[in-house]
C-alpha cells in the first residue's frame, strides 16, 4: 500500500515537471533546481489560483470584504459586522471552525 502512494506521488511530480517544461521549453536543471524552483513555483502558482477563488466565495457571501491599498493592491479582511463568532461568520457550513 505504501509504494502505491509513493509511485501516485512520483507519477504526480512527472507530470508537474512535464508541465513545466511544456510551458518553458528551454529550461534545463539540476534535481536540486528543479525540487526549488519549478516544483515550488507551480505549487505557489496553484495555490494563489486556489486562495483566490476562496476568497472570491468568502467576499460573495459578505463574510469577508475586499478593499484597494494606497499602493493600488487588493487586501482582504473580516467584515467588520460579521465579528468573530464562527456560528456568525459560516465556519460551521464551511467545515471549518475547529483549530
Amino acid at each position: 500500500m505504501e509504494q502505491d502512494a509513493q509511485d501516485k506521488q512520483v507519477d504526480r511530480l512527472a507530470a508537474e515537471i512535464l508541465r513545466y517544461l511544456r510551458g518553458h521549453p528551454h529550461a534545463s536543471d539540476s534535481v536540486e533546481g528543479i525540487a526549488q524552483w519549478w516544483i515550488k513555483r507551480q505549487r505557489l502558482e496553484e495555490t494563489l489560483d486556489q486562495v483566490q477563488q476562496a476568497l472570491d466565495r468568502l467576499v460573495a457571501r459578505s463574510l469577508v470584504q475586499s478593499h484597494t491599498s494606497a499602493a493600488g493592491g487588493t487586501r482582504y479582511s473580516l467584515r467588520a459586522d460579521r465579528g468573530s463568532d464562527p456560528e456568525q461568520s459560516g465556519a460551521r457550513e464551511q467545515g471549518g471552525g475547529g483549530d
